[in-house]
């Protein structure tokens, strides 16, 4: 699953999305990437996108899935 932040985040955005998605059941590695490093790629099985989704966007860490 890839999820697309703002490209304005600073790097604590980035690093509190990676935290809050690796902290999901299921999630087996989550890595930035893109040219501006604000793509989140979340690799891992029975992964509920949902409450991936909802997770980050409480957080204030998701822009766009």
């Amino acid at each position: 699953m890839v999820i697309r932040m703002q490209a304005s985040s600073d790097k604590g955005q980035h690093s509190k999305a990676m935290k809050i998605a690796a902290a999901i059941e299921g999630v087996e590695s989550v890595t930035l990437a893109g040219e501006g490093r604000n793509l989140l790629r979340v690799v891992g099985e029975g992964v509920d996108s949902n409450h991936l989704t909802s997770r980050l966007r409480r957080k204030g860490a998701l822009y766009r899935v």
